[in-house]
């Protein structure tokens, strides 16, 4: 086990300052902000319900478009008596957006949210990370970030809200950007972090895939060209969707339709409740089939990847190719460290810790130096 340095420690404080922080400056003037009454008379339309209660007319038609595919055509300056639903609905849509922002809680969940990956960083750097410790951690994202805390925000909104703010489909696109930033330090301090510990979606695909009793189907891992190809299928598509680039009319949110974070506060939408079930039973035998093959975090993730800090490092000098870390990774990860051509760019890695774990010379390491031989030779004698 290694000891940490004092290096580690200044840019564990410096890594929780930042989110912290972040979080804090993101949400000041929200937290600030008079909170005032709910605006909303039937006589009024969507526009003027909009703009009276601060938030994006898009967004609130966004809202209504979930049960209403109609909703893009309605008037949007007519009284909203007009309109073919309820006003209660109308009303429905605006108090939904405005419970969204909740700057107090969230500015909360991302301070925990730091301590949670450092407690995950410590693991993994100190090599304590083993089978039941890993899965203890991923119960416990599920439960703290998901059931208790509803998965929200989650990494994947954060990228989507950035997307939708730069359409006009949320507000203060700025603040969505510098929150979708504070993901990504999580994942540049640690590779992958944010995905392989604190995603509380990914955990539970992970808990599901660890305790699949199918062992002789677990070993099959995914090629990586063709996860990544139909992640950035699916983002190109859900860009012309959204913005009507070519042939779409825009306003519509894919993600939003497959968004199975929502399971975490019961509100799926009709494709992602026929979804949910085929990605759970399919984590029996594919290890993270969404983060795999969906997530649009998980694709801007794997590109920051080459950043990280603290990442899987093998060393030469002590690596006896024996190719347990290959057999023992979920994904193609150490497939194409140890036998690849390029560099960069290579298949996710989750920061699950295997390969570090059943290395029997101590050559895989998650830190931020490769290990020196004299260190890792005397740990494996104490052993």
């Amino acid at each position: 086990m290694r000891k940490l340095e004092s290096t580690d420690y200044l840019i564990a404080v410096c890594f929780f300052a930042l989110i912290a922080g972040g979080a804090l400056a993101l949400y000041w003037p929200a937290l600030h902000a008079a909170q005032g009454e709910l605006v909303f008379s039937p006589e009024m339309s969507i526009k003027e319900l909009a703009d009276a209660n601060g938030v994006p007319g898009k967004e609130v038609l966004h809202g209504l478009s979930h049960t209403h595919p109609d909703a893009w055509d309605w008037p949007r300056t007519k009284p909203i008596t007009n309109l073919p639903i309820p006003p209660s609905e109308v009303r429905e849509a605006i108090e939904h957006v405005l419970e969204e922002a909740a700057p107090a809680r969230d500015t909360l969940k991302y301070g925990l949210w730091g301590l949670w990956l450092l407690l995950s960083l410590w693991l993994l750097v100190s090599g304590r990370v083993n089978p039941r410790t890993r899965l203890a951690m991923l119960i416990g994202t599920v439960l703290i970030f998901g059931v208790a805390l509803g998965a929200t925000p989650n990494p994947m909104e954060g990228a989507v809200k950035v997307f939708k703010a730069l359409g006009g489909l949320e507000a203060e696109p700025l603040r969505k950007a510098g929150l979708l930033a504070l993901f990504l330090v999580m994942g540049i301090v640690g590779n992958k972090l944010i995905c392989g510990w604190g995603c509380p979606f990914g955990a539970l695909q992970d808990v599901i895939h660890n305790l699949s009793p199918l062992k002789k189907l677990k070993r099959w891992q995914v090629p990586f060209w063709l996860a990544n190809t139909i992640r950035i299928v699916i983002l190109i598509v859900f860009v012309e969707l959204l913005y009507g680039l070519v042939f779409a009319r825009g306003n519509f949110v894919l993600y939003h339709q497959v968004n199975l974070f929502k399971l975490f506060n019961w509100d799926l939408a009709p494709v992602g409740l026929i979804a949910l079930p085929v990605i759970l039973v399919l984590s029996l035998v594919v290890y993270r089939p969404y983060c795999q093959f969906i997530c649009l975090f998980g694709l801007v993730g794997w590109a920051f990847e080459n950043l990280s800090i603290y990442k899987v490092r093998v060393s030469e000098d002590l690596c006896i190719h024996c190719d347990k870390c290959v057999r023992a990774c979920p994904t193609q990860a150490m497939l194409a460290r140890m036998h690849g051509a390029r560099k960069s760019f290579l298949p996710d890695c989750w920061a699950c810790g295997k390969c570090v774990e059943v290395c029997p010379t101590d050559a895989v390491v998650f830190d931020r130096k490769l290990p020196e031989p004299e260190a890792a030779g005397a740990a494996t004698d104490d052993e």
